[in-house]
């Protein structure tokens, strides 16, 4: 949860109790919440030396979450890293067993964005069939919150012709402002940004990606983080700045795709 919520300081001090609590009682728990964090973090180092003892560790106990947390590491690592392919890869197998309706179901999310940036959309169009097909009435799945409606908003958008496309990116940015998903909404803004650009709306793409940036300054002291003109509560700010580290090394180690924009925000002057 907190990793979702954009707070990867606290979710980093919860890891390090954690595993001081796993060393003391000599539990040898599986080091899980180090993974996950890694990947959010971009940590590419770290996430591939976990991810692979994780995986090791999860073949010898026939545990399939482990096998699942891994795969979905790699697909939002590769993602944060503009290596869409290897997203592509590693969320179409984190997604690949259906009865894991945990890092299965956010595999999903993570296996649209990658299918579509390196075109590859009818792969996508079976994601987003698997996302929204669900049981609840809104047809979102079972929850319907506010969050699950958001990240089904913005993966349908990344699919939809120009009309659709705003109609449910600004669905996405609204629904998911009103939830806990800040990590998910800065993504929503950074999407939503380059499509304008590649729209040549780039007044409007602007100040969409300057909100970002602007949640993701750290220099701005604390007490300037609220007020007009596009701000961020801190919660929002820590999860931009790691959105934004994970668009700026996407831009070094890109695939381009001709049926998605990239984004590069020193473009917008």
């Amino acid at each position: 949860m907190q990793l979702h919520s954009g707070q990867f300081k606290a979710a980093a001090m919860l890891v390090d109790e954690l595993e001081a609590i796993a060393e003391a009682t000599e539990d040898g728990l599986p080091r899980y919440g180090a993974l996950a964090l890694a990947g959010w973090r971009v940590d590419e180092s770290d996430a591939r030396q976990l991810g692979e003892a994780i995986t090791d560790e999860a073949l010898h106990r026939g545990e399939g979450m482990g096998l699942s947390l891994a795969e979905h590491t790699n697909a939002v690592l590769h993602n944060g890293l503009g290596q869409y392919e290897q997203a592509l890869a590693a969320a179409e197998q984190a997604s690949n067993y259906p009865p894991e309706l945990g890092f299965g179901n956010w595999s999903l999310v993570e296996l649209i964005e990658a299918a579509v940036r390196s075109g590859a959309p009818n792969r996508a169009e079976d994601a987003v069939a698997r996302l929204i097909g669900g049981t609840g009435p809104s047809g979102t799945g079972p929850s319907g919150t506010d969050w699950a409606l958001g990240v089904a908003a913005r993966s349908r958008a990344l699919l939809a012709d120009d009309q659709d496309a705003e109609r449910l990116y600004l669905e996405a940015m609204d629904r998911l402002g009103q939830s806990r998903g800040a990590v998910a909404l800065a993504r929503a803004r950074l999407i939503y940004g380059e499509w304008l650009r590649w729209k040549h709306r780039r007044t409007e793409a602007r100040d969409q990606l300057r909100r970002r940036a602007r949640c993701s300054s750290r220099s701005e002291p604390r007490h300037l983080r609220s007020g007009p003109g596009g701000s961020c509560s801190p919660r929002e700010r820590e999860s931009a700045s790691a959105t934004s580290r994970r668009a700026t090394t996407s831009r070094r180690r890109r695939h381009r795709s001709r049926s998605w924009p990239q984004s590069d925000c020193r473009t917008l002057k």
